[in-house]
């Protein structure tokens, strides 16, 4: 894939540092993170180091193309398409939320979002000021 020989790590003309940086390259579909997944020793070290704070890792950039981007769209719109159906079924008529569609999310999208929010607080305080002296 790299176009690199395996063999130049056994003739020490590679650290091996290099090897392990590059299959952290590999897609998180390629027989190498499947091999890492089943494996006996690393399965349950993985496990431990997932992060269960809750929220969703950042996707990265990396490997996201046009034609995802347009899948990813596809989805979203069956998705909806699914909630109408069924809130036209069922008796409530209401269609059920549907959960926007997992995007990458860089720290420039987290830093504007976060102005974003900023913006809004600083807003809503100059229409909803609280009187001086009083804490919340």
């Amino acid at each position: 894939m790299f176009g690199l020989d395996l063999l130049d790590w056994l003739r020490g003309r590679h650290p091996w540092g290099k090897l392990l940086r590059l299959a952290g390259q590999l897609g998180r579909h390629s027989r190498y993170i499947a091999a890492l997944h089943d494996d006996d020793e690393i399965a349950p070290l993985l496990v431990a180091a997932h992060d269960d704070s809750g929220e969703e890792p950042r996707m990265s950039l990396v490997g996201w193309t046009h034609e995802r981007e347009l899948l990813t769209e596809l989805l979203q719109s069956v998705r909806a398409l699914q909630a109408t159906v069924i809130g036209i079924v069922s008796k409530s008529g209401k269609p059920p939320e549907v959960p926007p569609a997992r995007r990458p999310r860089t720290l420039v999208d987290d830093l504007r979002r976060r102005a974003d929010r900023d913006q809004a607080e600083t807003v809503i305080q100059l229409f909803n000021p609280r009187p001086s002296g009083v804490s919340s």
